[in-house]
């Protein structure tokens, strides 16, 4: 028998075309972060409902897809959908037209669980483009007490679920104490963001479109809360209640354990509840359409959707929202073939190089954005370790990370530059996560801190923690790793 093997090497004799300076310069004027400071971009927009009709942005247009619906009979005028007091807001490139499938790859079937969140945005407030101030959303007003110890939430009036059904404080109280607390549903228990120095808060209903938060303590970041966590504060009560595993309807239960195939009542409910549910009413931009057990799967736009442009448009303008799913190793091959229609998750630097050599066949713009913390990877220590009873090992650890020589230390003993180097082709620098010399919140000092690469000042720290904990700095184990005061070594 006669074995050959054939190697096969890159051709490095081919040297790619490099970008040309008109090319280099469009790539950095996408990237501009600045800014008017006294006049800074705004997306939600303030108007007055008592203007009602007579106002621009009065609900009175919508999808040619939802009018054809509307004359057909099977969806109430747009104005009925959307409501008096829609949210208001306004695109950075002005009015937007209406149509089109954006096409996005999903490396999972539940990796389409985005809409949830990244693509929802049905929360009680929002951030503004650059932080603060956080606007109202879904909530019409929330107004504080004097000392922050109660947060009154009006709701606006006419907001819809996508099956048409009214929202309202009772799908608020809903949430709350039957999922929330009950622990049938959930963990019992309220979450982290509602407690003020350990002190659980409370939720009360004051009228059909009004609750009230109430804490021991005051609560100084309720409104950073709300805005990051409220797309979890509600849930359609006329939809789960019949499925409720303690106090839900038993003839449907029963019906939908039989259909479903479930194996109790706790998952019959998180399976009603479920994305991949095209029953289950959202307030979401984008609805699913319709159950598929592969890929493509499909969003299609809520004819309910509470928003609207200055114009009186409602949102969105894009009809669809198509997700395929893709080994993870494929979707660079489907950005450089012009597959998807905008993206940046999943696209990793490793694939720049594919990416710009082919854009122009593909017929794709690549945008050479920076993240806010320009950093892609960062190692977050826990600064609040749990101690176990009897463990003194996890009291050591707890008391190393809360000290801020140690992480300094951690920091001065990664070699970021042989990292960029391997990685990144060298087209990076050692940072910390911060924002970069580009934007106007960028501050040298805290870019640059404990970047270099120095283990002998590391381990120098090191030591003077370890007698400073009462410790000896010379004691290793078999191995010469690091051990603590009592022996154990010291590994996270």
């Amino acid at each position: 028998m006669v074995l050959f093997a054939l190697w096969v090497r890159p051709d490095v004799t081919h040297v790619p075309a490099m970008p040309t300076p008109e090319k280099l310069a469009e790539i950095a004027d996408s990237r501009d972060m600045s800014f008017d400071a006294d006049d800074p971009p705004v997306v939600h927009v303030d108007v007055d409902y008592r203007e009602g009709e007579k106002a621009r942005w009065y609900p009175k247009n919508e999808s040619p897809i939802l009018r054809e619906l509307v004359e057909a009979g099977k969806l109430p005028p747009v104005a009925e959908r959307v409501g008096p007091e829609p949210v208001v807001v306004q695109g950075v490139e002005g009015i937007g037209t209406y149509g089109g499938t954006w096409i996005r790859v999903a490396t999972t079937p539940s990796d389409i669980n985005i809409i949830t969140w990244r693509m929802n945005g049905s929360t009680w407030a929002r951030w503004s483009p650059l932080g603060y101030p956080i606007k109202m959303h879904l909530a019409k007003s929330i107004v504080a007490s004097d000392d922050n110890r109660e947060f009154v939430l009006t709701l606006r009036k006419g907001v819809r679920w996508s099956d048409g059904e009214p929202f309202d404080a009772d799908d608020i109280m809903y949430w709350w104490n039957d999922e929330l607390l009950d622990k049938s549903v959930g963990n019992g228990t309220v979450l982290p963001q509602f407690l003020t120095n350990g002190k659980p808060g409370r939720l009360e209903k004051l009228d059909r479109y009004r609750v009230r938060f109430l804490f021991p303590e005051p609560h100084g970041q309720f409104m950073e809360s709300i805005a990051v966590l409220s797309q979890y504060m509600m849930a359609p009560e006329h939809y789960l209640r019949p499925y409720h595993p303690t106090h839900g309807d038993p003839d449907v239960i029963e019906k939908a354990l039989a259909a479903t195939k479930m194996s109790s009542r706790r998952s019959l409910y998180r399976y009603q509840s479920a994305v991949t549910n095209p029953e289950h009413p959202r307030l979401w931009p984008w609805i699913y359409r319709t159950y598929k057990t592969t890929a493509p799967q499909v969003f299609v736009r809520n004819p309910y959707y509470y928003g609207v442009d200055p114009e009186g448009n409602q949102l969105p303008y894009i009809d669809r929202i198509q997700f395929e799913v893709q080994d993870g190793s494929q979707i660079s091959i489907s950005a450089a073939n012009g597959f998807m229609s905008m993206q940046t998750r999943h696209l990793r630097y490793e694939s720049y190089t594919d990416l710009m050599s082919r854009q122009e066949e593909s017929g794709t713009r690549i945008l050479h954005w920076y993240p806010a913390s320009r950093s892609v990877y960062a190692i977050s220590p826990n600064m609040n370790r749990r101690v176990e009873p009897g463990d003194p090992v996890t009291a050591w650890k707890a008391k190393l990370l809360a000290r801020k020589e140690f992480r300094q230390a951690l920091s001065l003993a990664i070699d970021r530059q042989t990292i960029i180097d391997a990685e990144y082709n060298g087209q990076a620098e050692p940072a910390q996560v911060a924002p970069g010399p580009e934007s106007p919140f960028h501050h040298e000092g805290v870019m640059k801190a404990f970047t270099e690469y120095d283990p002998a000042r590391a381990n120098g720290m090191l030591d003077r923690l370890w007698m400073a904990l009462g410790g000896k700095p010379e004691a290793r184990d078999g191995e010469g790793a690091r051990v603590f005061p009592d022996g154990s070594r010291m590994t996270f």
